[in-house]
């Protein structure tokens, strides 16, 4: 008989491993498809595992046959259901630097979660003509070129879903400050941060008003 009763749910686009179990009969057992489909992505090994990446969301219903060793085989059938969620959206936390001249070429890093290889990246709806996917929970990418303005920041899954910061990036003409910020320091323990500017004619003078931190 088979034993397994369910099957865990899957994610789009991620891998996905789940094994059917049987009892009783002449061991090995042989596995099979045999009405319905199995989820795009997946196959069925006559072992009993499944594996793959599912490459679309949604439920496959199908039923498969165990068959055992004996001479005169026995076999089994049970009526399954697949569930792959869509994967989760992306969500952009932060832009830095969140400013760059008007003729792009910036080198931004945006911090979110949920990104995957492959991802798009816009600016105000301009595509991002070079973008590099860290992680699921950092990209790497390059300003076009775009009129002075504040502008949205998209990052755009292969699979269609599209997390958006809104007013994450100003382009501006002339002289720009691109650092927003700067790291924490420790007391009595050694400091370093550089600060960073674009556009205007390098190289450039920095100078500043108000007060540092004692020996900074």
């Amino acid at each position: 008989m088979i034993s397994t009763t369910s099957l865990p749910q899957g994610t789009a686009g991620q891998s996905y491993a789940a094994s059917f179990q049987a009892s009783g009969g002449t061991p090995s057992y042989t596995w099979s498809v045999t009405s319905g489909s199995l989820p795009a992505g997946l196959s069925l090994a006559s072992s009993g595992a499944i594996s793959g990446t599912p490459s679309s969301a949604g439920s496959w219903t199908f039923t498969v046959q165990v068959k055992d060793s004996a001479a005169s085989a026995q076999t089994a059938t049970a009526s399954f259901t697949l569930t792959i969620a869509l994967a989760a959206a992306p969500t952009i936390s932060g832009v830095s630097p969140n400013a760059g001249p008007t003729s792009g070429g910036t080198l931004v890093t945006i911090s979110g979660s949920n990104f995957q290889a492959g991802a798009s990246v816009s600016f105000g709806g301009a595509a991002s003509p070079n973008v590099l996917v860290s992680g699921a929970t950092q990209i790497q990418a390059t300003t076009p070129a775009l009129a002075a303005g504040t502008v949205s920041v998209s990052v755009k899954n292969p699979n269609g879903q599209t997390g958006t910061l809104a007013s994450a990036f100003t382009f501006g003409q002339g002289l720009l400050i691109t650092t927003s910020s700067l790291p924490d320091g420790t007391l009595n323990s050694g400091y370093s941060a550089s600060l960073a500017a674009a556009g205007g004619s390098t190289p450039y003078t920095w100078s500043y008003s108000g007060t540092l931190p004692h020996c900074v």
